[in-house]
């Protein structure tokens, strides 16, 4: 019985770890998207963020933990209504990257709230911001 609690402890515990992700809302945003990235020599700042809702949770893109060179962060748009008024998400999810806290690229969905982007589209985008930060 005390094994059997441990290993339903040890799952749970791994289950967090290998889906979490950070969401971000309006009190954290523009302190997110600004904050120099660890990624890169320059200190430029490459922040991806993918603007979501949980009852759409289906379509989130799964494939954050794939991009490289990036900080990847999701906000829930029910919790964060100036930062979706802002950027002007109007369909979700909507994909943004933003460099040193400016918009630079973004992907959204389409009718069926989802996202047409590849996990390659996405980080060729992020590549070529990543190349124009070291001229």
């Amino acid at each position: 019985n005390l094994m059997k609690k441990f290993l339903i402890l040890i799952l749970t515990l791994l289950s967090f770890s290998v889906y979490s992700q950070e969401i971000i809302n309006d009190d954290n945003f523009e302190k997110k998207i600004s904050s120099r990235s660890a990624f890169s020599d320059e200190g430029e700042s490459i922040v991806v963020v993918e603007f979501w809702a949980s009852f759409n949770s289906d379509n989130e893109f799964k494939e954050f933990k794939k991009l490289d060179g990036v900080t990847f962060y999701r906000c829930d748009i029910a919790k964060s209504p100036s930062s979706k008024k802002k950027y002007s998400i109007k369909t979700i999810p909507t994909i943004v990257i933003y460099k040193n806290g400016i918009e630079e690229v973004k992907f959204k969905a389409g009718i069926g709230f989802t996202l047409s982007v590849t996990l390659e589209e996405l980080q060729e985008s992020i590549d070529e911001l990543l190349k124009e930060s070291k001229f």
